[in-house]
């Protein structure tokens, strides 16, 4: 059993930018200065998951994109499932680990 777990996400792709915009006003902390791919959290002992679909790096993504709003498709949730096993395809990737602390 764990005693504590590591959750990190991060964008598919590299998405350095300043702070975002939200809600509350202007948030220094949600910003992006450095990219780490799934491979790298792999190396280090992280299981990585894919989340969301529409890697905008990805050719086949935008192709698929322009081709499917012709018939009047908005909404891309629906093809969330296809990133489980195609990360290329994945918007976010999660990496998980699991820590054990020793008496």
């Amino acid at each position: 059993m764990p005693a504590f777990v590591d959750v990190v996400t991060t964008p598919n792709w590299q998405c350095l930018r300043g702070g975002s915009e939200s809600f509350l006003g202007q948030n220094e902390f949600d910003h992006h200065l450095s990219y780490v791919s799934a491979g790298q959290f792999r190396r280090r002992g992280y299981r990585v998951y894919r989340a969301g679909f529409g890697t905008p790096r990805a050719l086949s993504v935008k192709f698929f994109a322009h081709a499917v709003r012709l018939f009047g498709v908005r909404d891309f949730s629906m093809f969330d499932s296809l990133s489980k096993n195609m990360l290329s395809l994945a918007h976010t990737v999660v990496a998980v680990k699991d820590h054990l602390v020793l008496p």
